[in-house]
């Protein structure tokens, strides 16, 4: 008996922790001024997530995989956005909200960061991206695509390219405000 309520109560933590990190597994997809990003995202629980970041334009297409562990802690990593050379990428959930950070693999301050990017899932399970680098901030929504087909690709851009809030004059492109 004490053997099965052991078992109860760890099964019971388990599924705790699973449900304080959403899944974010899904292929996405942001409509751009002169061609789109393709955002497919594999997650395993809340241990790895891996991030393909494909940018498809009328000059060509560029992309890079990154596969991320989300314990907080800065890993090695390739560069992220079409850039060259190595970094180190933290990622970590802030409530429901993925947080990555990068910064170079070899900077003399340690607190350094070129970039922030936050990724949260919207109710209609589409991706809220945010962005912050020393230019300062963005936000932008990629459309979760429901299938691999031209149609279901062209709504989940539809629904990216619309995302608008005409409230804030800084944002040309964006998600809802947190609240």
């Amino acid at each position: 008996m004490t053997i099965l309520i052991g078992f109860l109560l760890l099964l019971q933590q388990a599924s705790t922790l699973q449900s304080t990190c959403p899944d974010l597994s899904g292929r996405y997809v942001k409509q751009g001024e002169d061609g789109r990003v393709y955002i497919p995202i594999k997650q395993t629980r809340c241990e790895t997530i891996e991030i393909d970041w494909v940018a498809s334009s009328y000059a060509g297409t560029s992309g890079e995989t990154h596969v991320l562990h989300l314990d907080g802690k800065f890993h090695e990593d390739t560069s992220w956005f079409g850039g060259t050379g190595k970094q180190l990428t933290s990622a970590t959930f802030r409530s429901k909200i993925l947080e990555l950070i990068a910064r170079p693999a070899k900077a003399a301050d340690a607190s350094a960061f070129p970039w922030k990017l936050a990724f949260e899932l919207l109710p209609n399970g589409d991706l809220c991206e945010r962005f912050l680098d020393s230019h300062g901030s963005s936000s932008s929504v990629a459309g979760q695509q429901g299938s691999s087909d031209p149609p279901a690709e062209d709504e989940a851009a539809r629904r990216s390219s619309e995302a608008r809030d005409p409230s804030d004059p800084y944002q040309a492109l964006g998600c809802p405000r947190i609240k």
